[in-house]
């Protein structure tokens, strides 16, 4: 499946979290990549509101509902959300319970981030997650997701994969 923008720029923003430890900055994943994807949310051509863990100067609010959480809101409620994601270091499986967060949500992306330790677990979990989305009798058709698996075998490594319900 091809990724579209959304989907393409949040890969890039991982993609660099990946290459920047790699080249030996050090700092705390989930709070890293809060913060680059709640950048990604405000620059121009999206401009979104944000939320993200904690209460962050980065972020419009502190995590809600989600590890990151993109939005859209008049003066009354949220109107949209165009992304909402989960990270997991420490996932349990595809029917880990971060992951059934993200099969409900009305969001149009859904950002999966996890870490295993091989390339085999990496595609069995996105095998497993689409099992999951598809036996949920709440997902529509549509449904887009962003499956991203951080393998930490040797040096950290990303793998992604668009997938469309």
């Amino acid at each position: 499946m091809q990724c579209d923008k959304v989907e393409c720029d949040v890969k890039e923003v991982l993609e660099a979290v990946v290459r920047d430890w790699n080249t030996g900055q050090r700092f705390d994943w989930t709070a890293e990549i809060a913060r680059r994807l709640c950048a990604l949310s405000k620059r121009e051509d999206y401009g979104f509101g944000a939320c993200s863990r904690g209460t962050p100067a980065h972020a419009d609010y502190g995590e809600w509902l989600y590890d990151i959480c993109w939005f859209e809101e008049n003066d009354v409620c949220i109107t949209k959300l165009p992304l909402v994601g989960e990270c997991e270091w420490g996932p349990d499986g595809a029917c880990d319970g971060d992951f059934q967060k993200l099969i409900q949500a009305r969001a149009e992306h859904r950002l999966w981030l996890f870490q295993v330790y091989t390339e085999e677990q990496a595609f069995e979990m996105f095998d497993g997650c689409k099992k999951v989305v598809s036996n949920f009798s709440g997902s529509q058709l549509g449904d887009r997701y962003l499956f991203a698996a951080l393998i930490w075998e040797n040096i950290p490594q990303l793998i992604c994969e668009c997938w469309v319900h």
